[in-house]
């Protein structure tokens, strides 16, 4: 299912050059305002990018990627006869690398990330349910400094292919993102995804990303065994943290530490041993 928007025509008293850009030689992709994509699990990625993300979109002001492709059985790690997988790019361009006005992208179960800048992103959302992610965390970090004014960040269920972990480990770049200076919430969850660590994505981001004094850090469905993993994370600003509370439900225990004007924080809702996500 393709939805799209087109933006308004201009009107009768616009000027010369609005009319112009609007004109018959406009395409119909550079006038969509909102995208949304659903159920493409019959495209191949490359397909997907080639075939409906490609255009140019210079009036694109939110996009909805939804892929759904299932993914790949693993590969036997002690098969010395299976040939080693061949890794596609983490990020690829979209829209032609013209989106300046784009504000709002969510793609759930997209494998790879954009590799263009956004000037004008300020929410980013990347999740996953049955597809994996073919970009870690480093790539991420890669991504960050071509979003100067991003100011939401969720990932959920993020977990990437073995073979990508495994480039990550041998590479010699250690990439930084630099000062993120609008971000005002990265929260990281772990979705349905078993694979998924969201401490551990977390302290990859972390501890190459400089976040502002107003940020709030929020990890979500971290096995409550794992709490000890949290004492190693880099929070920044963590030393203007007054306040600290403790929720307790059925299914989770919360904790959150914050400042005392609760404009920065941060949370970690554990979940308990043997509850059930809703």
């Amino acid at each position: 299912l393709v939805t799209a928007l087109a933006s308004p025509a201009p009107g009768p008293g616009a000027g010369a050059g609005a009319s112009s850009s609007a004109g018959a030689g406009e395409s119909a992709g550079a006038r969509v305002a909102e995208l949304d994509l659903h159920d493409l699990r019959a495209l191949s990625p490359p397909q997907l990018v080639a075939q409906l993300l490609s255009f140019p979109a210079p009036r694109l002001l939110r996009a909805t990627v939804r892929y759904c492709a299932e993914r790949a059985a693993a590969q036997d790690p002690n098969d010395a006869n299976a040939d080693a997988p061949e890794l596609e790019p983490p990020a690829v361009a979209l829209f032609a690398g013209t989106a300046p006005r784009l504000e709002d992208l969510t793609l759930h179960d997209v494998p790879f990330l954009p590799a263009n800048a956004l000037a004008a992103l300020r929410r980013l959302r990347l999740s996953f349910d049955v597809t994996a992610a073919r970009w870690t965390p480093r790539d991420l970090v890669r991504l960050l400094p071509r979003l100067p004014v991003l100011e939401e960040l969720r990932v959920s269920g993020a977990s990437a292919a073995a073979a990508y972990e495994a480039r990550d480990a041998g590479a010699d770049e250690e990439p930084s993102a630099g000062v993120l200076p609008c971000l005002r919430t990265f929260e990281v969850s772990r979705g349905h995804s078993d694979d998924a660590d969201p401490v551990a994505f977390a302290r990859e981001v972390l501890s190459r990303v400089s976040l502002p004094s107003r940020c709030n850090i929020r990890l979500r469905g971290v096995p409550a065994r794992r709490l000890v993993t949290l004492t190693d994370l880099h929070l920044p600003h963590a030393d203007t943290f007054t306040r600290f509370s403790v929720d307790v439900t059925f299914t989770a225990i919360t904790l959150v530490a914050s400042t005392s004007d609760s404009l920065a924080s941060f949370s970690a809702e554990l979940e308990t041993a043997g509850a059930t996500k809703a």
